[in-house]
């Protein structure tokens, strides 16, 4: 019997293992109950804040795939690095866009 895949490409599979790293390391931050008090009502509680994990998700991952090639990171620092960011970044309009910068930083930062 073949294995069952949970991701169907490669794409997914590193969208997945982001989503899962960034949403342990943001919600085990320090960080977090600050975050929580401050933007938990305008997201509707904690669904809201599991949404900002995948689009923090996406963002990380979308930068890094374009990056694939080109650079050689630490995935651990720079997922470190880029949710210590993501704590400055205010959820709403354009959050995507200053995630995906945030993410470049981080990568950049966790090169070698």
């Amino acid at each position: 019997m073949a294995k069952k895949q949970i991701a169907k490409s490669e794409e997914q599979r590193r969208l997945l293992e982001n989503l899962s790293a960034i949403s342990a390391e943001f919600h085990s931050n320090e960080a977090f109950d600050k975050y929580y008090n401050r933007y938990a009502d305008a997201l509707s509680g904690f669904p809201g804040i599991w949404n900002q994990m995948i689009v923090m998700a996406r963002a990380f991952t979308s930068v890094e795939s374009s990056l694939a090639s080109a650079v050689d990171h630490e995935w651990i620092e720079a997922i470190q690095f880029f949710v210590g960011q993501c704590y400055d970044i205010k959820p709403g309009k354009g959050e995507y866009q200053r995630y995906k910068r945030a993410a470049k930083a981080a990568i950049d930062a966790a090169s070698y």
